[in-house]
């Protein structure tokens, strides 16, 4: 997984989760959820975490894969290659999820929407028949 890659190479040079995670602009807690693989990491954070490290951000993706003798047997531009393979399926796959998420609060948006009119329609009613009452009282 991507955050065991992020702490294999930070130990490796030496660089304790407090400076990485000044370095990279975050909270130590996120980078130890992120090392963990208990929290997702963007493209971007990707990126700038793969900078301060000094390797590819493909690497960091690919990693395990790399450690695999079928891709080490291979040349480096096929290992960049599955790297952005799987990057893009990663980013496929969050979308497709993004997608559930927004099609889900849009279903519950509108049970909320029914609900309001319904409670709209009920005070209607109830003012309705306070008119009527009213008006019977009246003669």
């Amino acid at each position: 997984m991507i955050g065991d890659q992020i702490k294999k190479l930070r130990k490796s040079k030496k660089i304790s989760q407090d400076d990485l995670s000044e370095m990279l602009g975050i909270s130590r807690s996120t980078l130890s959820k992120i090392e963990n693989n208990r929290q997702t990491v963007d493209r971007e954070t990707i990126k700038n975490i793969s900078r301060v490290l000094d390797v590819d951000y493909r690497v960091l993706v690919a990693g395990d894969l790399l450690e695999n003798e079928v891709l080490l047997s291979g040349s480096a531009e096929q290992i960049i290659k599955s790297a952005d393979s799987i990057m893009s399926e990663t980013l496929r796959l969050r979308n497709i999820q993004t997608n559930y998420d927004v099609s889900k609060r849009r279903r519950e948006m509108k049970r909320v929407k029914i609900i309001l009119i319904s409670i709209c329609s009920l005070f209607f009613t109830i003012e309705l028949i306070i008119l009527l009452l009213l008006d019977i009282h009246n003669r």
